[in-house]
């Protein structure tokens, strides 16, 4: 019986992972696609101003960190940086968060309710918590 739940909850976690690694994905390969939509989140979001340059650079480096989270390649750094850059973003857009139907053109009232699980997943990763089934945990690495 043991055996079974602990297989049951490692391929859940297997799953989990996958999820939130192709989550992050699809932000990393927007700014490839559409860097002017980075471009523009940067200015009206976090006061940065990106140049087509810059915006593919944190593509190449949130795609990264998306590949060793969806392989499970130095787990707590990977789930690390993916918990920062989720939260940084979460914080970046708190006013839509509070407030999802208050101006045209904010995120919607499903898309603000998706980030908190989605932070509190990459935080509890991020903790050290034992992911089987991870390309470092063949290799014996712990974090």
């Amino acid at each position: 019986m043991a055996e079974t739940t602990g297989t049951r909850a490692a391929a859940a976690l297997l799953i989990f992972r996958f999820s939130l690694a192709i989550f992050l994905l699809q932000w990393s390969i927007e700014k490839f696609v559409v860097p002017e939509a980075a471009i523009r989140i940067g200015q009206n979001f976090y006061g940065v101003a990106l140049t087509g340059a810059s915006a593919a650079v944190l593509g190449a480096l949130e795609t990264l960190v998306a590949l060793a989270l969806l392989f499970g390649i130095y787990r707590r750094l990977s789930y690390g940086v993916a918990a920062l850059i989720h939260g940084v973003s979460v914080i970046a857009t708190w006013r839509q968060l509070l407030h999802p139907y208050s101006a045209p053109r904010t995120i919607c009232l499903w898309r603000a309710f998706r980030y908190s699980p989605v932070l509190s997943c990459c935080t509890s990763f991020a903790s050290g918590t034992v992911i089987p089934w991870t390309v470092g945990a063949r290799r014996g690495q712990n974090g």
